[in-house]
C-alpha cells in the first residue's frame, strides 16, 4: 500500500506520491505526507527510498505567526520613524541647498540619504500597520 506509484522530479528534490496518496520528500526531515501522521514512515521506507521523514504530529506542532512588535506600539513607532525621516530628509536638503559644489561629501550624501529612507520607509510600515492595512 505505501508502494510508490508515481516519480516526480523536480529541479530541487525529487518527490515520489505513494499509492495512498501521500508525497514524500527524499532526504528531508518533514514528510508532507497525510499518511504520516498515521505511522506509514516506515512502510514508505521498505517501499524503495530511503524516506527519513517525521511526521507533525510527534512534535512539531503548528505555531500561529505574531508580530514581534506588539500591536499597541504600532501607532507610537509609526510617528517617531516618519519623524526621525522627515528629519534626516530636510537635514539633507538643507546640506544641498548651504553647501557649495566645491564641498560637497558624497559619502555624507549617502549616509543621510540611506538614514532617511530607512526610518521613512519603516514609518510608513507602521502607519499601514497601525492603520488595519496588514502588509
Amino acid at each position: 500500500m505505501g508502494r510508490p506509484i508515481t516519480r516526480i522530479q523536480s529541479p530541487l528534490k525529487p518527490l515520489r506520491v505513494a499509492t495512498d496518496g501521500s508525497i514524500w520528500l527524499r532526504s528531508s526531515q518533514v514528510s508532507l505526507a497525510a499518511a504520516a501522521t498515521r505511522g506509514r514512515d516506515d512502510e514508505a521506507g521498505r517501499a524503495g527510498g530511503d524516506y527519513s521523514g517525521s511526521s507533525r504530529s510527534r512534535g512539531m506542532a503548528a505555531k500561529a505567526i505574531s508580530s514581534p512588535v506588539p500591536v499597541e506600539w504600532y501607532p507610537t513607532l509609526a510617528v517617531l520613524m516618519v519623524s526621525v525621516g522627515l528629519m534626516f530628509t530636510a537635514s539633507f536638503f538643507i546640506y544641498e541647498a548651504t553647501s557649495s559644489r566645491r564641498s560637497r561629501s558624497l559619502a555624507k550624501e549617502i549616509a543621510t540619504a540611506a538614514v532617511a529612507s530607512v526610518f521613512l520607509g519603516f514609518g510608513s510600515l507602521f502607519v499601514l500597520l497601525a492603520s488595519g492595512v496588514y502588509v
